[in-house]
């Protein structure tokens, strides 16, 4: 009896944390290495959903060699996200730093530098930290960053997505 009314003041004081408190983070902090590019979407379709494996394994692929083109590899990019919210992110360049907020029941990661929001879909498996961004907006920061934008891979990437809703892109680390 005792043990189950412990049991239950845990579990309501655990659900009273705001999902950016340390308890919600510690799933994600650490030091992150780049290890490829990672890729999610659902398709309305039918013929989209039969297809979605095929489709997510091209848009890896292709984005693995724009990273690749961008110079992305796992000694040069690197993500450190702190107890304390904040984070260090290395591409290529010097590191970033910032502040970080982390919402586990939405899995979104928002990043800011400089007061600058960038928002990200988190997700988890044994062992990588998969940090998705809406590819709109990935594809448009990399012809940005790489001044690529007449790049045929990034152009074959946004013609592939055109065909899936909800289409995210990013970094897979590990």
């Amino acid at each position: 009896m005792v043990l189950a009314a412990v049991g239950t003041s845990c579990r309501t004081a655990q659900s009273a944390l705001p999902e950016h408190s340390v308890v919600a983070m510690r799933g994600i902090t650490g030091t992150w290495h780049y290890d490829g590019a990672s890729v999610d979407a659902k398709g309305n379709t039918v013929l989209s959903r039969v297809a979605k494996p095929i489709a997510k394994s091209k848009l890896r692929k292709k984005l693995d060699g724009a990273f690749k083109k961008m110079k992305l590899s796992k000694k040069s990019t690197q993500l450190t996200l702190a107890d304390d919210g904040t984070f260090a992110l290395r591409l290529v360049g010097p590191e970033i730093h910032g502040t970080y907020d982390y919402d586990a029941a939405s899995g979104r990661l928002t990043l800011r530098w400089h007061g600058m929001p960038l928002t990200a879909q988190v997700k988890r498996d044994s062992k990588h930290l998969h940090v998705l961004f809406d590819a709109d907006r990935l594809l448009h920061v990399l012809q940005l960053a790489s001044g690529l934008s007449s790049n045929k891979t990034l152009q074959s990437i946004a013609l592939l997505a055109e065909n899936y809703s909800d289409v995210r892109l990013g970094f897979a680390f590990k």
